[in-house]
């Protein structure tokens, strides 16, 4: 049976690389979505934002299991909750993500609100709002990759180890 403070850097690479992607096809879809025959960038856009938000909350979600069990074995338990911080971060930008799709979705369907915010203005918040999520994303997944590196969250050393921790030979 896998440890509970594991499944989450399992799961955590799924919104890194569905987000990720999502950056991508938006920007994309903002330099060459009006010359080029781009059109599926708007699907597929949208299919990375729900499934990235999905896995997103499964990984926090088991994100707070793992603090769990890791925070007692922790030297610095702050850096535990910079990355939890972090991760929330990300939360928000992805909700703020999803409002902006809500609302372009929204605006199509009720006359005058397309009289607001022009297509060209969406397309750009939602790439601030991506360059946004990509950003706390490094952040978090740094502060992650200390808390294992630095911290040792979530590391085990077998009793039959005999080399003391730091000691590279």
């Amino acid at each position: 049976m896998i440890r509970s403070e594991l499944w989450h850097p399992m799961m955590a690479h799924f919104p890194i690389a569905l987000l990720t992607l999502m950056l991508g096809v938006k920007c994309l879809d903002v330099l060459f979505g009006d010359r080029a025959r781009f059109h599926f960038s708007g699907i597929l856009y949208r299919v990375f934002l729900y499934c990235g938000a999905g896995s997103l909350g499964a990984t926090l979600f088991l994100g707070e299991i793992s603090g769990d069990v890791v925070k007692k074995s922790l030297c610095d338990v702050t850096a535990l909750y910079r990355h939890e911080d972090l991760a929330y971060r990300v939360l928000w930008f992805v909700l703020v993500a999803l409002a902006v799709d809500f609302f372009r979705r929204l605006k199509n369907q009720i006359p005058g609100l397309a009289l607001v915010l022009s297509q060209r203005s969406l397309q750009w918040i939602e790439m601030g709002i991506s360059v946004c999520i990509f950003w706390f994303l490094i952040k978090t997944g740094h502060s992650g990759s200390n808390l294992v590196y630095e911290q040792g969250a979530g590391v085990v050393r077998p009793v039959s180890c005999k080399t003391p921790v730091g000691d590279a030979r």
